[in-house]
């Protein structure tokens, strides 16, 4: 039965990666502009 609950583990993983990553992304976006207008 630990192989289904590992293969359950992992894709919810990937499924919170996948969610994450777009958020970090936006976030980094964020601060990269903040950047560039200090600079201005």
């Amino acid at each position: 039965h630990g192989g289904k609950i590992d293969v359950t583990s992992e894709f919810n993983k990937g499924a919170q990666f996948i969610i994450t990553l777009p958020l970090v992304n936006k976030s980094t976006e964020k601060h990269v502009q903040v950047s560039d207008s200090s600079n201005l």
